[in-house]
């Protein structure tokens, strides 16, 4: 059973409270967030939503992601600088790359600012709630390790566990690029190719806090923003210079800037 810890905010005061007491009085590190611009919307790497959809079995997913990332690393030098190449090891770092790159992956996408995860929760999808999700990640880390052990050969070699077990690390980003810095990103990486990183991040916290209800450091958290107040959200980040033009640096990122400025009009009137 999934108990995640629901927060509805109020108003803008009201989030800037409770960001105080999370991510402002600790330290911000210890926490990864998430925002989705439908508050209905689960968990779920980009790879694996597709894989559900069209209801691909295990094993045959497990070849397509293969497959995929084969292609993908044997065509990158064509494009992809030199420089950037040069960071790459590890099968996972690969992932990294093909993620920034909007390629479907077994990662999932988090960041370490609570007004970036906003951001995404709010841009889009302006007749949904958005949500941001929210978990301790040094807290998880660390309960993931005393359940497992560790496994750094396994998220190192990625392909060489097909059936690996249901574990879910966070990971800092190892590719560093202009988008990747302002967005301040980092993932969750799962072991199991299918695994649901929701149920596995939730019942990690469970068993070792069972009655932990409430207590947000050692639960996965769930900010819920109303739909009433997304062009309002987006209007006040635009005032901190967190909006497209700065999270996606380049001509896409001036593109969606200028649809923001849409929204923010209709809202203040002007």
């Amino acid at each position: 059973m999934i108990i995640i810890n629901e927060i509805q905010i109020k108003d803008w005061q009201n989030m800037l409270e409770i960001f105080d007491v999370l991510c402002i009085h600790q330290d911000r590190n210890l926490w990864n967030l998430r925002g989705q611009a439908d508050a209905s919307w689960h968990l779920t790497p980009s790879l694996v939503r597709y894989f559900e959809r069209e209801g691909v079995p295990s094993p045959k997913a497990h070849g397509i992601e293969i497959s995929t990332f084969r292609e993908f690393q044997t065509q990158a030098h064509l494009y992809v600088p030199h420089t950037v190449l040069e960071q790459i090891s590890a099968d996972v770092s690969w992932m990294m790359l093909m993620q920034h790159y909007s390629c479907p992956t077994r990662l999932l996408d988090w960041t370490q600012s609570p007004f970036i995860a906003t951001y995404f929760a709010v841009e889009q999808c302006v007749d949904a709630d958005g949500a941001i999700w929210l978990f301790n990640s040094s807290r998880l880390d660390t309960l993931m390790l005393q359940k497992y052990g560790h496994l750094k050969d396994q998220i190192d070699r990625i392909f060489d566990h097909e059936y690996a077990i249901p574990a879910i690390y966070p990971i800092l980003g190892a590719i560093h690029t202009e988008r990747s810095a302002a967005q301040q990103g980092s993932y969750t990486f799962c072991c199991s190719l299918v695994g649901s990183h929701e149920k596995i991040i939730d019942e990690c916290f469970a068993e070792k806090f069972p009655n932990a209800n409430g207590a947000v450091d050692k639960r996965l958290n769930k900010i819920i923003i109303p739909a009433r107040l997304k062009n309002e959200f987006l209007a006040r980040l635009g005032t901190m210079n967190i909006n497209a033009r700065t999270l996606f640096p380049g001509a896409d990122g001036l593109g969606r800037s200028a649809a923001e400025l849409v929204k923010q009009r209709v809202w203040t009137g002007n």
